[in-house]
């Protein structure tokens, strides 16, 4: 009797042993643990593309929590997250839905972010598809008469290209044109390595003029200084006066000098005119006598 309950404990241990081992098990592999408590974080996105409860939340690459729902909230996607209480994320984290595999899988990858306010996991934060491999599919099928046309109009660029190349005079011409360069470029060598010497030469006085140069300029640097500033300072006198020059006709102009008010003064023009007309009609009298009996002078002089 005895033997039998000694068994039949040993038995119960050791199914419950081994369902707690299960259990263990199957939390190491969901990532569940019941002695921490999760932190829930709350995403919306515009589009779910395929996630699904059970998917992994990844914080910079690395697993650390389980997607618990998806539901359709509005025009878009409210993901439930629960990630592991070491966890910390900052307020301009950002969230987005990516490819886990090429079969189609599915996860939220979380960027943590770099500020020091932490991130509020009371609010619903915002997240972004990424796309994938039927996003893209779906972008080239709307571009593919687009395609069509660019690869018809590349068939049709290449086999002109090929019609051009076959031209027999093209060919002659091209061939004319290598040979000629390869003439040239053989008399270019000639050129160089019969005067070599001379190019030799003339580098070395070139390098000797730049060197005079320098030693010029080091030597007369002082001098040079001084012919830039007699430069400057005539450009300074030569502003003054032109200064001077332009003060004097905008006064004569304002009539506020003695030329401005001969030149521009109604008066002084007029008796100026009058006094012309007067010249001009002495003139005539006296062209007269001289061509008839000579110059005649009637003149009374009162002395008393």
């Amino acid at each position: 009797m005895k033997n039998q309950r000694k068994t039949e404990i040993k038995v119960g241990l050791t199914v419950v042993i081994g369902l707690l081992l299960l259990v263990w098990i199957l939390g190491w592999a969901k990532n569940v643990s019941v002695l921490s408590e999760k932190k829930i974080l709350k995403i919306e996105f515009d589009n779910a593309a395929g996630l699904a409860p059970g998917d992994a939340v990844m914080v910079n690459g690395v697993c650390k929590g389980k997607v618990e729902s998806v539901t359709v909230s509005g025009s878009g996607v409210l993901v439930s997250a629960a990630l592991d209480p070491d966890v910390k994320l900052k307020r301009d984290a950002q969230f987005s839905i990516m490819m886990l595999d090429l079969m189609g899988g599915k996860k939220i990858e979380i960027s943590p972010g770099l500020e020091e306010q932490p991130l509020d996991f009371s609010k619903v934060q915002h997240g972004t598809f990424k796309g994938d491999i039927a996003t893209a599919m779906a972008a080239l099928s709307s571009v593919q008469s687009d395609l069509i046309e660019v690869i018809q109009e590349i068939k049709f660029a290449l086999k002109e290209t090929n019609s051009f190349l076959k031209d027999e005079e093209f060919k002659a011409d091209l061939k004319n044109t290598v040979v000629n360069l390869s003439s040239l470029t053989k008399g270019l060598n000639t050129l160089i390595a019969e005067n070599r010497e001379g190019l030799k030469d003339l580098i070395n006085n070139g390098n000797k003029l730049a060197s005079s140069a320098d030693s010029l300029l080091a030597k007369n640097g002082s001098n040079f200084t001084q012919l830039i500033a007699g430069g400057k300072s005539f450009v300074e006198k030569s502003n003054a006066v032109l200064d001077s020059v332009n003060l004097f006709l905008s006064q004569t102009r304002a009539k506020k000098n003695n030329l401005g008010k001969a030149l521009y003064d109604k008066t002084v023009l007029k008796n100026l005119a009058k006094s012309i007309e007067r010249i001009n009609k002495l003139t005539k009298v006296l062209l007269e006598q001289l061509k008839s009996e000579g110059i005649n002078v009637d003149a009374k002089i009162d002395i008393f």
